[in-house]
């Protein structure tokens, strides 16, 4: 009996040694793997080591953000908090910090100001110039403005026909101009009311001489501002011809339409660093006047880097 109960304990103590030893394989196989997932995270496919500012740049560049707009993110980061990670809480709100800084937004149309307001929109084709039209024109009749509406585009008769039927639900005043000349006169005899948006037709902004076109009815000092309307829905090589093509014209706000149409929000950040113009206002939609909001820069810093965070998880996660 007692040769039987020592030969069981003693299968009971091995039984107990073997599987502590393979608790301690499978432990030392776990802690391998993670150091080896920790070298591939520091060192590139090439064994080059990856800076903690070339990963914070990949990742904008990802999100949208221009390559010179990353690469200076993510110094001014990497110099404010030289041992943070892409995943750190403290980078990303430095990060956040940072993008807000350097967006300029503001410019809106303010209720009851006591000065006439006289807005142009210009751009390329398709990016929504029409529809922001009505969408400030219902926001500013809501505010309790005078509202007129103007058209220089005599070569879409649909876009004319669709401001017309905007002008009817607004109760608002449409008129047409076909001549540079007729401009300045038709804005004298809308000097009652409180805000005048002009429509103009789109300009291909790699055809100098088509944007150039505008300024026989936008001269300097022809009495109002421009406003650039392009989606951030454009590959950026477009957006950045945008901005420069008309930025000739003296361009002095800021309009992006279409940021429910891409993923990629970091090209607000980028279009308006690259403008150096007020961003007034974004479009997410068509619906009049719903999809249309003032842009604030705490507001899309925030926006820009969820989207940057959630595309890290997302890279993790696969």
């Amino acid at each position: 009996g007692n040769s039987a109960s020592t030969v069981s304990e003693s299968v009971m103590v091995t039984s107990e040694s073997s599987q502590d030893d393979n608790l301690a394989q499978v432990l030392g196989n776990l802690d391998h793997r993670m150091d080896r997932l920790v070298d591939l995270m520091q060192t590139g496919l090439n064994g080059t080591p990856v800076s903690v500012t070339d990963a914070l740049s990949d990742r904008l560049i990802q999100i949208g953000v221009g390559g010179l707009h990353a690469s200076d993110l993510s110094d001014r980061v990497r110099r404010a908090i030289p041992e943070g990670t892409a995943d750190d809480g403290d980078v990303l709100d430095m990060l956040e910090r940072f993008i807000a800084d350097d967006m300029m937004c503001g410019g809106e149309i303010k209720a009851h100001d006591g000065r006439r307001r006289v807005l142009a929109f210009v751009g390329p084709t398709g990016v929504g110039k029409t529809t922001t039209v009505a969408k400030v024109a219902s926001e500013a009749r809501l505010a309790g403005k005078r509202v007129a509406l103007v058209t220089v585009d005599m070569c879409r008769a649909a876009a004319i026909e669709q401001l017309a039927r905007y002008a009817d639900v607004l109760d608002a005043p449409l008129k047409v101009v076909k001549k540079p000349e007729d401009l300045q006169d038709t804005l004298d005899e809308l000097a009652d009311y409180d805000v005048v948006l002009i429509d103009t037709n789109g300009r291909n902004p790699r055809a100098n001489d088509d944007v150039d076109a505008l300024s026989d009815f936008f001269a300097p000092g022809w009495g109002g501002e421009l406003v650039l309307t392009i989606a951030c829905s454009t590959r950026e090589s477009d957006l950045y011809a945008a901005v420069d093509a008309f930025g000739r014209l003296g361009v002095e706000r800021l309009c992006i339409t279409k940021t429910d149409e891409t993923n990629d929000l970091g090209v607000v950040y980028s279009v308006a660093r690259r403008a150096c113009r007020p961003l007034i206002w974004t479009t997410n939609g068509q619906r009049v006047p719903d999809d249309i909001q003032l842009a604030q820069p705490e507001t899309w810093a925030r926006t820009i880097v969820s989207e940057f965070s959630s595309r890290s998880s997302m890279a993790r996660a696969s």
